[in-house]
């Protein structure tokens, strides 16, 4: 009969000096697989070209690490044709970056592993004057500009103008309020800042802090004061607005819970109420709070006992699932009062098709037909609560 297999059996079998050891394999990230990723690309005019003012070079911009043992990424551009490549921006070498709770779960549930900078968006570069009622007959203008970036790190929104272009200096855009003697401030003390989102045409951006929607200009000339758009949320427990739920983030891989139109002038939101769904405790029993001997005091004592624990409304499978609503609204509304904003807002009819029990899939804004109005058509995907069917719906 043959010997039963013992723990030195599957130990790995390397050499001192071979290329790779087993500390290479147990890490993040995994060998081989440190890649270029979020992959643009971008045609700006050569203006050193006298011959061909039509001449354009074609930039690509990436998220990459600078060594390839390392999770914390930069954001680069690379010229095609020269194969000029110049870092756009990237993470300050002390800095350590401490996520709030709500930023740990947003990660998890997207399977985030990197660090630095994780994501950005890049604006077309066409801005919009236009009046009202968006007509361009009665003076409506559209201007070209160079295209602009948002990139949200460490909490902070950050706009690189004509970052193709030029070699200036990163704008801070906004940062979350951490003032605790400043009673004039706009976001809420201490809340994360959380689904930036930049308008096609890079005039607007959009976020959440605290439960509800703001929105901030991006021009250099404003003051750049950020201003809440939704309302009323905040106060309940179990309610949200842009905010995507669970359900949608784990299961339907949506983490978009508002989306703001090409020229920033509207957004739809979605509004969440899970108030009806029990809290579900998770209790932190296996947290490092230091060893006996470096407890000296009481208090040192008494915090380490203490088990600290998070509550989420988590619908398990069979139960209730939370009430969704979508509404649409404009991002200058100048409401004189909180509850006359909230009137302002539209809300479509999500439960014609399969009833209360849906899931929002996705939304969408459809292109405008005209380059100078902003669109007035999105598209919503929803499916009924066993996932078998899917209705494609057109609101105007």
């Amino acid at each position: 009969m043959k010997a039963a297999l013992t723990q030195a059996d599957y130990q790995a079998k390397l050499q001192k000096d071979a290329p790779i050891q087993s500390k290479d394999v147990a890490t993040l990230p995994r060998p081989g697989t440190s890649s270029p990723t979020s992959i643009k690309f971008h045609s700006v005019p050569n203006n050193g070209n006298d011959n061909d003012t039509t001449a354009e070079d074609v930039w690509i911009t990436y998220l990459l690490s600078q060594e390839a043992t390392s999770l914390t990424r930069q954001l680069y551009a690379t010229n095609i044709a020269t194969h000029e490549t110049r870092p756009l921006f990237a993470p300050p070498s002390d800095s350590q970056t401490e996520y709030s709770l709500e930023e740990k779960l947003r990660r998890e549930r997207a399977r985030l592993m990197a660090t630095g900078v994780t994501s950005y968006q890049v604006a077309s570069g066409t801005n919009h004057n236009v009046n009202d009622d968006m007509d361009t007959s009665n003076g409506a203008t559209t201007q070209e500009h160079p295209p602009i970036m948002l990139v949200p790190l460490g909490g902070v929104l950050w706009i690189l103008d004509d970052p193709l272009g030029s070699t200036g200096e990163p704008r801070k855009l906004v940062e979350p309020n951490t003032n605790e003697d400043d009673s004039t401030a706009v976001l809420p003390l201490h809340a994360p800042i959380l689904d930036a989102k930049l308008s096609a045409d890079g005039s607007t951006v959009a976020f959440c802090a605290d439960q509800e929607v703001y929105v901030v200009s991006t021009s250099a000339a404003d003051n750049n004061v950020p201003r809440q758009v939704t309302f009323g949320a905040r106060s309940v427990d179990g309610h949200s607005h842009g905010l995507a739920d669970y359900l949608a983030q784990e299961e339907l891989e949506r983490a978009d819970g508002f989306w703001l139109s090409p020229q920033g002038t509207q957004f739809v939101f979605e509004a969440v109420d899970e108030s009806h769904i029990p809290p579900y405790r998770i209790q932190h029993q296996g947290e490092s709070k230091g060893l006996s001997t470096t407890l000296t005091t009481e208090t040192d004592m008494r915090k380490a006992s203490t088990v600290t624990y998070e509550e989420h409304r988590y619908p398990f499978a069979g139960t209730d699932n939370p009430k969704v609503r979508l509404g649409v609204t404009r991002t200058d509304d100048d409401a004189d009062d909180d509850d006359a904003s909230m009137d302002a807002v539209v809300w479509f009819d999500l439960e014609q098709v399969f009833g209360e029990d849906f899931y929002l899939a996705k939304v969408e804004w459809l292109k405008p037909t005209d380059d100078t109005k902003d669109s007035t058509q999105i598209v919503v995907q929803l499916l009924d609560r066993r996932q078998k069917n899917l209705a494609l719906l057109l609101a105007d």
